[in-house]
């Protein structure tokens, strides 16, 4: 093995485990998702009942099994943490990256490899699905390993590769399908069959397409899927009605569950996520459509429809969130490394991509040295500025910014890369390490919940007017779901806003101020009811 790509190697591990794993419980469980999925995974573990997954005692059927397995088998490994709940995330983006990785290297060779191992975990995108205790990334996962194995499937020939190989393909093409079926439901059928429809009509290789269509891959696939499904069914009358009808159809077709976005919506997550390598984006797709029917465009144009078929799927549905789009992002890499591996250095000239790169990274590091401090909870501005977040750390970025910059003008495409890389990683881990926990308490309900548990000493805990993130957040961290507080209660703690406090002396109680945890979480106890003049 040469020198450089042992070297080559070592960095991309670290950019792997820094990106996917490292830190995992800096942030408590944020949003309405992460404790609800992690709630019912660690029900899962603890009750050891593996068919039928449960929130707060109930059936709960928004989304399939596959996260809930990994997560509940994480919990039970490595106890009871933030890091837990997120590792199937970080395990299902990690085997996207390789996967891709592995096929870049069949295609395109080494470089193309080490690019999709530089640029895949640096996407905004992938930073923050990763690290999320949801459903989003082992769907990305496991849509991608079908993704790749289809790819070396349509690759094979009678005349390349042995009849054991062929075989291996389709069967990973099979059970790939089953899982990211498990993973997030009809879903992973419709994208993974709809992109290979439009490959084989850009193509005109109809034979070729079919031969996914093999009787092994489809029993494969239902091998994996349909025993869970059958046994949920069995076991919950109301399972088809719930998941498939309003979770699948009905999120689909009516805006039922609130998530509307204008048409437009998922062409900006697609912008944004990619940051920094939004630049690579246009010419990777152009050189992808100019070779779209070249003898040995074969997994480019996969990449393509892989791509484009979940776009406008999910842009036509009336339920828009950032992560329905994710699966297109492992794809839309494998061209960007392709584009980045086949352009050569030139010295005479500028490499605009790498450029632009570069100038996106300038204005992201003024905007973060002007934006953040003002952004910030006002009680959490002087420990940001204490780490220097108004000071030191955009000025170290838009030093690396321009340095990228200058060797995008130089023509150093892949010196670039690879400095654009190691700067987004090493930011990041700045970030989760300094600031991440300085906003922990503004953004999670974890330190609410510790607070509320240590001054109740064992007395009640209520909750008053609390959002539904925190409301959620709240069950997970004190493992039951805390009764809300109807104004009959004098015992206990109350965990309410701020503006809950209020709410609660206005309707005639005395409020006993404990602890402000933040805007979202106040800790107050009732002491009585006052009386008007000659009230009873």
């Amino acid at each position: 093995m040469p020198t450089w790509h042992f070297l080559a190697g070592l960095a991309c591990a670290l950019v792997v485990w820094l990106s996917f794993f490292s830190g995992a419980s800096r942030l408590g469980l944020i949003g309405p998702d992460e404790p609800r999925y992690a709630s019912v995974a660690r029900a899962m573990a603890d009750s050891g009942d593996w068919v039928t997954p449960r929130l707060n005692g109930e059936p709960w059927f928004e989304k399939p099994v596959l996260y809930y397995w990994g997560a509940a088998a994480s919990f039970l490994a490595f106890g009871d943490s933030e890091a837990a709940a997120r590792l199937p995330s970080a395990m299902a983006a990690t085997a996207a990256t390789l996967a891709v990785a592995l096929l870049a290297a069949r295609t395109s060779g080494a470089p193309a490899a080490f690019a999709v191992l530089l640029i895949l975990p640096t996407t905004i995108a992938a930073l923050a699905f990763s690290r999320g205790a949801s459903t989003d990334m082992p769907f990305t996962g496991t849509l991608t390993l079908a993704f790749v194995a289809a790819a070396f499937v349509l690759m094979q020939t009678p005349e390349a590769g042995t009849p054991r190989t062929r075989w291996a393909a389709l069967l990973a093409w099979g059970a790939s399908l089953g899982l990211s079926v498990l993973a997030k439901g009809p879903a992973g059928v419709l994208l993974a069959g709809g992109s290979i429809a439009l490959w084989m009509l850009v193509t005109r290789r109809w034979r070729e397409g079919l031969r996914l269509a093999h009787p092994a891959a489809i029993a494969t696939a239902l091998a994996v899927a349909l025993p869970w499904y059958a046994l949920c069914a069995l076991r919950n009358p109301e399972f088809f009605q719930v998941f498939v009808i309003e979770h699948n159809l009905q999120r689909f077709l009516t805006p039922v569950f609130q998530h509307e976005q204008p048409v437009w919506y998922f062409a900006l997550v697609l912008i944004l996520g990619f940051v920094p390598w939004t630049p690579l984006l246009a010419p990777a797709i152009r050189d992808a459509v100019r070779e779209i029917r070249g003898p040995r465009a074969t997994v480019r144009t996969l990449a393509l429809c892989w791509a484009i078929v979940p776009f406008v799927f999910f842009s036509a549905s009336q339920s828009k969130l950032p992560g329905y789009i994710l699966p297109i992002f492992p794809p839309l890499v494998l061209l960007m490394a392709r584009s980045v591996a086949t352009s050569p250095a030139r010295r005479d000239g500028p490499s605009l991509p790498p450029t632009a790169i570069g100038l996106l990274l300038v204005m992201l590091a003024a905007a973060a040295g002007t934006a953040l401090p003002d952004a910030a909870p006002e009680d959490t501005r002087g420990a940001l500025a204490a780490l220097g977040v108004s000071t030191t750390w955009p000025v170290a970025l838009g030093g690396a910014a321009i340095g990228i910059t200058l060797l995008g003008l130089r023509g150093q495409t892949w010196i670039a890369v690879g400095l654009t890389s190691i700067a987004m990683t090493l930011l990041f881990a700045a970030i989760n390490l300094r600031i991440v926990p300085a906003l922990d308490a503004q953004l999670t309900p974890r330190t609410a919940a510790a607070r509320a548990a240590a001054v109740a000493n064992g007395d009640p805990i209520y909750v008053h007017d609390l959002d539904r993130s925190w409301r959620f957040g709240l069950d997970y961290y004190l493992r039951a779901a805390p009764p809300t507080w109807d104004g009959a209660a004098m015992d206990g703690v109350i965990v309410t806003p701020a503006t809950g406090v209020r709410t609660v002396a206005a309707r005639g109680f005395a409020v006993d101020l404990i602890e402000q945890i933040s805007d979202e979480a106040v800790l107050v106890r009732v002491q009585r009811e006052i009386r008007t003049a000659g009230g009873r």
